[in-house]
């Protein structure tokens, strides 16, 4: 398609292309040809060649100018000659492989140790003077955890028995300096536990605290005695008839499922937990506020819940034992004075730690106490543990507290609405301007002409009053009586008369 026909075909040959126009011819450089003394490295761009007169911003900047150093420019860019790259190639030949024993993971970690850390010789002396001003916490935990294991101390010992210290890399010259302090690993040991030791044996007062309180909370507490009595007592009231009725007392986990018994009613989206709640505003007004207050039962109960008896018993006892190993390991090297200036430090940690262990036992015998108070197994294959037994506790008066939440906002609404209405009532009768029924307005007239004339005939009898005291105190001498009598017969005003007459 397209083609021309055969050999002997008379069809036409295409036209000639038109000729391309012809390029522009190049503008001349305007700018001064500049040499630098120096070979220098160069920056590839596209120039762009411009003619002398137009606008554009290159333009305006061979106007202004500007000043460089060229100097400075040359000095920070020169490209050096082959015979300098020659020679510090030469200069820069790779040095000799440094011996490597480690895995790479473990040579990466024991580098970004060290970039924490002081000076390797600085390390090294701190570890064997167990000096606590040249190490913190911090530096000890990274050493504790990049110490070498007992085979790759064997790797480090028998791999190349007759190398010189500088032979190794940086990663291996740190394991071999290490391993050459006596005792390495029980100075480590020794000295990381005595700076985690306030802090763990705070970790350990506080969990015994939260415990001990969240036990005699639940003993003492008339509050969360309230709430389970009136569980029971629902719960007994719903099961009425059945087997589940006439309960003495029911498995705490049925407090948990009080919040999926809803109510029947339509018009109310409630559960047995607001039933409880509102039963417990009722007959004990102000006790829920108090126990979900800041410091109140529900924030004990919920601090226990997080603490396990059992798991705080043996952390603490093999803590003890570990600090009793540590002081016996110590007390034997009795030439290392630094070894034994610790071992008296441990000995002390150790009496404070059997003083724990024993709030840890008393502890125990207050959760069987509690156990007993609320007739669950102690030991028995129901028992159940303190983070089981607070942690329904702590549910329960979670859904308390969400129920004491909505009614708190139910009844602010309801008086919100109650004042709306009050108000509207009262700007519509004063805007309505009613008149009062004929009834009404009848009775209205008779009581105040009553009260009228009731005020007529006490002002008539003001007024006589007043002028006889007048008559009887400005009488001439000699006056008789009926001339005393004409002058107090003065006109009393009408009703219709003002009243300033």
């Amino acid at each position: 398609k397209g083609k021309g026909k055969g050999k002997g075909g008379g069809g036409k040959a295409p036209p000639p292309k038109a000729k391309s126009q012809a390029k522009a011819p190049p503008v001349e450089p305007r700018k001064p040809l500049v040499t630098p003394g120096v070979a220098v490295k160069r920056l590839f761009w596209n120039p762009i060649r411009l003619n002398h007169d137009g606008d554009t911003v290159w333009h305006e900047i061979d106007q202004e100018g500007a000043l460089i150093d060229t100097a400075e420019l040359e000095f920070l860019f020169a490209e050096k000659s082959r015979h300098a790259q020659d020679s510090s190639q030469k200069a820069s030949a790779p040095a000799p492989r440094k011996l490597q024993v480690l895995g790479d993971i473990r040579r990466r970690s024991i580098f970004v140790m060290l970039a924490k850390l002081p000076p390797l010789p600085a390390v090294v002396e701190a570890v064997a003077e167990m000096s606590e001003s040249a190490l913190g916490r911090d530096e000890l935990d990274l050493l504790l955890s990049n110490m070498p294991l007992p085979e790759e101390v064997d790797m480090l010992r028998t791999s190349h028995p007759a190398a010189d210290l500088s032979a190794w890399d940086v990663a291996e010259q740190f394991s071999m300096l290490l391993i050459e302090v006596p005792r390495y690993e029980l100075r480590l040991r020794v000295w990381g536990f005595e700076c985690s030791y306030a802090e763990q044996l705070r970790d350990f007062s506080a969990a015994v605290a939260e415990l001990a309180a969240g036990c005699e909370v639940m003993l003492r507490s008339g509050i969360l005695k309230h709430l389970l009595g009136l569980a029971l007592f629902a719960g007994n009231f719903l099961n009425g008839g059945t087997q589940r009725g006439r309960a003495d007392g029911f498995a705490l986990e049925a407090l948990c499922q009080l919040r999926t018994v809803k109510t029947s009613q339509a018009d109310r989206a409630e559960t047995l937990v607001d039933y409880i709640v509102q039963q417990m505003e009722r007959g004990h007004p102000g006790e829920l506020a108090a126990a979900l207050a800041r410091g109140g039962e529900a924030e004990i109960v919920r601090s226990a819940s997080r603490r396990k008896l059992a798991d705080l018993a043996a952390e603490v006892k093999a803590w003890r034992a570990q600090a009793e190993a540590m002081q016996r390991s110590a007390l034997a090297c009795a030439g290392d004075p630094a070894l034994a200036r610790h071992a008296e430090v441990l000995g002390m940690c150790c009496a404070e730690v059997d003083a724990l262990m024993m709030l840890v036992e008393q502890l125990r015998m207050r959760w069987q106490d509690l156990c007993k108070w609320f007739h669950i197994d102690f030991d028995g294959p129901a028992k159940k543990t303190t983070e089981e037994f607070f942690g329904i506790w702590s549910g329960y008066l979670g859904d308390v507290q969400q129920s004491m939440t909505a009614l708190v906002a139910r009844e602010q609404q309801r008086r919100r609405q109650a004042s709306r209405k009050s108000r509207a009532g009262s700007s519509a009768s004063a805007a309505s301007g009613r008149r009062p029924s004929p009834e009404v307005a009848s009775v209205s007239e008779d009581a105040a002409r009553q009260c009228a004339q009731q005020k007529s005939r006490r002002t008539k009898a003001l007024f006589r009053t007043i002028r006889c005291a007048l008559a009887l105190a400005f009488a001439p001498a000699g006056s008789e009586p009926d001339d005393l009598a004409r002058a107090a017969a003065v006109p009393v005003p009408d009703d219709d008369d003002d009243d300033d007459d």
